[in-house]
């Protein structure tokens, strides 16, 4: 399905948006938005509680946890799940903030620092294309600093022009009191 949703998104990526687009072409960008959010409807519902919006933990439901163990279609979930942040449509986002949250924290026991790259990257991209968004804004501001993964931070700033191992690694202190105090306050609440 990761696939799939890829050429349908390569497909409708050349529309001019300075010209008119054509029906045919409006068709298939909604159609392509439709069946995307559809198909991450359905990765929540399997690896999500029902309840995954109110919660903090970020946990998997029990299908979740049994499809994530046996590692059922795993790789597909996380490339569409975090793929889905960076394509242009910020519902599609929004609603994968949740199962890409959940999966990371899941998935801190098990990745390597390409995987963590990978989906920090994704994090990032969604944000410059999305961060505008007033609803979607914060909420991705929140998994790019996601500490589960951001471990992958300092690799992946260490890539900007220019920058110094002390100017990330002042950066990255700092960006872990912030996550270790929000995560302080959450246990008190």
């Amino acid at each position: 399905m990761q696939e799939r949703l890829q050429t349908m998104w390569a497909d409708i990526s050349h529309i001019d948006y300075d010209s008119e687009p054509t029906e045919e072409e409006l068709f298939n960008e909604h159609l392509t938005c439709v069946v995307s959010r559809e198909y991450t409807n359905f990765l929540r519902f399997c690896y999500l509680p029902s309840d995954c919006e109110d919660r903090k933990d970020h946990s998997l439901s029990t299908l979740g946890e049994w499809l994530f163990v046996n590692k059922i279609g795993l790789s597909s979930v996380i490339m569409t799940a975090f793929s889905s942040l960076t394509l242009r449509d910020s519902l599609l986002a929004l609603k994968s903030i949740a199962l890409c949250k959940a999966l990371s924290e899941k998935l801190v026991e098990c990745y390597d620092d390409e995987v963590g790259v990978y989906m920090l990257v994704c994090a990032i991209r969604s944000l410059q294309l999305h961060g505008a968004d007033e609803v979607a804004g914060t909420p991705l501001i929140a998994l790019v600093f996601h500490r589960r993964f951001s471990n992958s931070l300092p690799q992946v700033l260490m890539q900007v022009p220019e920058v110094t191992q002390e100017v990330v690694e002042a950066f990255d202190n700092k960006v872990a009191l912030i996550v270790a105090y929000a995560h302080t306050i959450t246990k008190f609440r």
